[in-house]
């Protein structure tokens, strides 16, 4: 297990291309979300940052993105200390985010959703649709998400894996980014769509964008990324080389402690049926069996929209 780039100390100059928090802490009240966390985002890598629930990853990411203010500390970007006092001044300064929850106009279209703020104007200030269908046609092919989202779509009437694509595109289209920050981002999308997202990441990646990957999928960061940071109870508990790191390492940087000597397996009897389903028919699921047993663990499988959370809604009644 070794480290890749530690934490810089605070004060310290982060190197030419990183972004960086340098000694940030962020108390809301008696509560401190972070505290003296030094960390740097190199340009052309992805760092991807994790954590129990609870550590300090949002506040960090609402940090470097305007949304809070630090207590202490600052960020910095190519060795120059930012102020960022609000989300605007984070994206003029380079810095997006794709956020958990998408942020979607619901009352025009998918093309109208990715460039608000920036579309493209006629004379007299009207829209200019020929431009706008140029326009977004040509960056659904870049980024690779030609054939999974029709432009045209009210922003209504997307699914929310269709949401979060269009706040990706957001994100990546229009003035040129410097640091990119996902925060979850794969919790609605199907494989295809990730396998998609997944390209763009390297593809940003390589231009020398600073990438930020939050997720709990210990799967995707050992795809994903080139070096590791944990947060737990607000602190850095350290940074790890993603080639070189295991994922019972990472655990107990997360946790404090070895999980074995927490969660003993012990052997238990399942010959008694809990839970018998017959036939259970909903406009969504047709006809499902299912048997229960004491101490068994059931997982429901399957693609987005084949049923899973409405079988379980209907067995919770």
């Amino acid at each position: 297990m070794t480290a890749a780039h530690g934490p810089s100390s605070p004060g310290s100059r982060p190197p030419t291309g990183a972004a960086a928090v340098l000694g940030v802490t962020k108390s809301f009240g008696a509560v401190q979300a972070l505290r003296g966390v030094s960390l740097e985002f190199p340009a052309g890598q992805v760092t991807a940052l994790m954590g129990e629930n609870g550590a300090g990853k949002s506040t960090l990411l609402k940090i470097l993105t305007g949304d809070h203010q630090p207590t202490e500390g600052h960020v910095a970007l190519d060795g120059a200390r930012l102020a960022l006092a609000s989300p605007a001044e984070a994206r003029a300064a380079g810095i997006r985010i794709i956020p958990q929850e998408p942020e979607i106009i619901p009352h025009v279209s998918v093309a109208e959703n990715v460039y608000a703020g920036s579309l493209p104007r006629r004379a007299g200030r009207r829209l200019d649709r020929a431009e706008l269908r140029r326009r977004v046609t040509a960056d659904l092919e870049r980024l690779g998400f030609a054939g999974v989202l029709d432009p045209d779509l009210l922003g209504s009437q997307l699914t929310p894996a269709q949401r979060q694509l269009v706040e990706i595109m957001r994100a990546v289209t229009g003035e040129q980014a410097r640091v990119i920050a996902f925060d979850e981002p794969t919790s609605s999308l199907s494989e295809h769509e990730v396998d998609a997202l997944f390209s763009l990441i390297r593809r940003l990646r390589d231009q020398g964008i600073a990438i930020i990957y939050v997720s709990h999928r210990m799967k995707e960061i050992f795809q994903l990324a080139d070096r590791i940071a944990v947060l737990r109870d607000g602190a850095l508990a350290g940074v790890q080389d993603a080639r070189t790191t295991t994922e019972g390492a990472l655990v107990r940087l997360m946790v404090g402690r070895d999980l074995s000597a927490m969660f003993v397996r012990q052997d238990v009897a399942t010959d008694r049926v809990v839970l018998d389903v017959q036939g259970v028919t909903t406009d969504a699921v047709r006809g499902i069996d299912l048997q229960i047993r004491a101490g068994e663990v059931v997982g429901l499988a399957g693609l987005i929209g084949a049923g899973r959370s409405e079988l379980a809604l209907a067995l919770a009644g």
